[in-house]
């Protein structure tokens, strides 16, 4: 007998790397060691892989990070405040008293005496040393930027769409490795019931023997209890590994599911049954996919944000105009106040103000380099987008090739099993008649396992080839696959 499919060793891999995905159990009750087994289903464990897995935190993150990004470009047109306000020590400044000699036309004003003009402790006594204080506000409100806001704000909402579609792409992955777990534990489950099933019967077939050689009936000799016992030894060590698979798989839900240690914990089915659903085919598909394809869209958003850039670049070379308005309040404690309105005082007032304003940075280097480089970066986003799209065509023929392939293989596996187990029925049917040679049964008992084990990988590999193409098609996997099934072929 052939040994185990080797996907039912893949299960277990595929469940150690849903471990990393601690997930809060979402929907999942805690059994207890009490409890009957908890029956996950497939919407569980999609649940599973996707919670709090770094995968998708990473495109998460990302996301959020981008979001932001649309947050400052569609509030960059409102008005920017700028406050600053000074503290520092005043010596004492003193202002001049004038004095008026003389009356009517021909009187003179003039500093009073005993006054130096040019006397430096009138302008830095330390006596009567102060504080000067001085806060300003401006507040600028862009006008015309010559499309820096407007090329700046499509340019985050393409970075926005990116890496939606990104964190859908992330999520997809992580449903093929809870479907591929999934089948592949159910396609263990399937190989241990035939084992089993085998075993049963050859156990069965030994008894026989071993009371033929008893009873000396000469149907059966020591040689023929040889080879049962060879092939029995055989089965179970293949028993033995398969259960070692599942155990395996079945912990890595626990970790995956934050179920406790003690749960008992096992599938809503065991039953490997073919995927219902009809896939598109030719140009219906491939227009399907060019439309919803995750990475399609991923790069059509880059191609949109590297437009923006590109026209953010020249604009950029280009000046700004703005509506400034500013305000400004300053206080010397230990300067006198002029009483003349149009004296320039920097100690003591207050004064406002609105104006407009134009800036304009040029620098040889960006305008040298930054248009060009950013036609460059245009340049290469849309010829990923064209290589995508050269290459989905080939990745669809593929994939349909390998759903058509498995469709048929299943019909023909079908056939065979059904065969086998027809031998397998007439073999045991005419055992009491001592007609039939032990290497008759382990031949048939061989057959009939081999057959329903290729059957049920082949279930097991069209169903991930259907779920690949739905997948290269831009198909919700977890939609499609949790969602009422209207009906399921039956197994044979």
């Amino acid at each position: 007998m052939n040994r185990p499919p080797r996907h039912a060793s893949l299960c277990a891999v595929l469940l150690c790397v849903c471990a990393s995905a601690l997930s809060a159990s979402r929907g999942l009750a805690e059994p207890t060691s009490e409890m009957n087994p908890q029956a996950l289903s497939l919407s569980d464990l999609l649940t599973c892989a996707r919670a709090n897995n770094p995968a998708w935190e990473v495109a998460h993150a990302q996301l959020e990070e981008y979001q932001a990004k649309l947050r400052f470009a569609q509030a960059s047109a409102l008005p920017s405040l700028k406050l600053s306000s000074s503290l520092a020590p005043l010596p004492a400044r003193r202002l001049l008293k004038y004095c008026v000699e003389g009356e009517g036309p021909g009187a003179l004003v003039s500093p009073c005496p005993n006054q130096e003009i040019n006397d430096d402790q009138r302008l830095s006594q330390v006596e009567g040393m102060g504080i000067w204080t001085r806060t300003q506000l401006t507040v600028t409100q862009p006008l015309y930027t010559f499309g820096k806001i407007s090329s700046g704000r499509a340019a985050a909402r393409a970075g926005v769409q990116a890496y939606q579609a990104g964190l859908n792409r992330a999520e997809q992955a992580l449903d093929l490795r809870a479907l591929q777990t999934y089948y592949g534990l159910q396609l263990a489950t399937q190989v241990e019931k035939i084992i089993k099933k085998g075993l049963g019967k050859l156990k069965s077939y030994k008894k026989k023997v071993k009371r033929g050689i008893k009873e000396n009936t000469g149907k059966y000799t020591s040689d023929d209890l040889a080879k049962v016992q060879l092939q029995e030894g055989d089965l179970v060590g293949r028993l033995l590994e398969t259960q070692a698979l599942k155990r395996q798989a079945l912990e890595s839900i626990k970790v995956a599911c934050m179920l406790p240690q003690e749960a008992s914990v096992g599938l809503d089915s065991t039953r490997l049954r073919p995927l219902k659903g009809e896939a598109l085919k030719g140009e219906a598909l491939l227009r399907q996919a060019r439309a919803q394809r995750l990475d399609l869209r991923m790069a059509r958003a880059q191609v949109l944000a590297r437009e923006a850039l590109a026209s953010k670049a020249i604009a950029d070379l280009l000046p700004n105009l703005a509506l400034i308005g500013a305000t400004a309040y300053s206080l010397g404690t230990s300067a006198d106040n002029s009483p003349d309105p149009f004296a320039n005082d920097p100690f003591n007032g207050f004064g406002y103000g609105f104006y407009f304003g134009l800036s304009w940075n040029v620098s040889v280097a960006n305008l040298m380099a930054s248009p060009r480089e950013a036609q460059a970066s245009l340049r290469k986003a849309r010829a990923q987008l064209k290589g995508l799209e050269q290459q989905l065509k080939l990745e669809l023929i593929e994939l349909s090739a390998q759903v058509e392939r498995y469709e048929a293989t299943l019909s023909v596996k079908k056939e065979a099993m059904r065969a086998a187990k027809g031998w397998l029925t007439r073999t045991f049917i005419n055992v009491s008649s001592g007609f039939v040679k032990s290497t008759q049964v382990t031949r048939c008992l061989r057959s009939y396992a081999q057959a329903s084990a290729a059957y049920d990988q082949a279930v097991y590999e069209y169903n991930l080839a259907l779920a690949r193409l739905w997948r290269a098609a831009g198909v919700d996997l977890a939609t499609q696959l949790t969602q009422p099934k209207p009906g399921t072929r039956t197994e044979p």
